[in-house]
């Protein structure tokens, strides 16, 4: 399990749902425990969920029905969300 997960699940985030809500000092500030000891989660990965949320936001304003909901997460594959990441992401 990634350091992100670990935090993710230790502040009680359990669905898509929960993880879009967050904003960018929330990620910021994400931190996990580590054997009683409180962890920053590493950068890359703060950046990786700031994309999640990017996305996110992407894919609604690009959406006539300006929904996406859980059963879209589960068809976006590695390939769309790099190419997202390399050609949409400033």
């Amino acid at each position: 399990m990634t350091p992100a997960y670990v935090a993710i699940i230790q502040n009680g985030y359990a669905t898509i749902t929960d993880i879009i809500t967050m904003d960018n000092d929330e990620i910021d500030e994400m931190t996990f425990e580590n054997d009683s000891v409180l962890t920053p989660v590493p950068r890359v990965q703060k950046k990786m969920l700031k994309h999640v949320l990017l996305y996110y936001k992407y894919e609604i304003s690009q959406r006539a029905s300006q929904s996406f909901d859980a059963s879209d997460w589960l068809c976006v594959t590695s390939d769309s969300f790099s190419n997202f990441c390399t050609n949409i992401v400033p």
